[in-house]
């Protein structure tokens, strides 16, 4: 198949080669970005055991990807609210040392 695949391609220009490379690396990472996506949310629901291979893919490769996922994906960290006016001992320690 690839030999074929490959016979088609030396029929295309330079330019439509280097064009087209550009949108399957594109399309890859739409698509490993919704692969990540996916494993997430069935991990959240407990449908990935990463002890076991999957999909023609090993253990490792599972544990990994879902590692990924876990780490992708999540709540947007959120800092305490700034109180405006209000000094805290340790800035009011700080400004006095200067």
């Amino acid at each position: 198949m690839f030999d074929v695949l490959g016979d088609e391609l030396r029929t295309h220009s330079t330019q439509w080669l280097e064009a087209r490379r550009r949108e399957v690396i594109g399309a890859q990472r739409e698509l490993h970005a919704e692969e990540l996506a996916i494993l997430r949310v069935l991990d959240e629901r407990g449908r990935i055991d990463v002890t076991h291979g999957d999909a023609g893919e090993s253990a490792r490769t599972v544990r990994e990807k879902t590692e990924t996922a876990r780490a992708t994906e999540g709540p947007a960290p959120t800092s305490p609210p700034r109180r405006v006016g209000v000094t805290s001992a340790t800035s009011s320690s700080r400004a006095s040392a200067r």
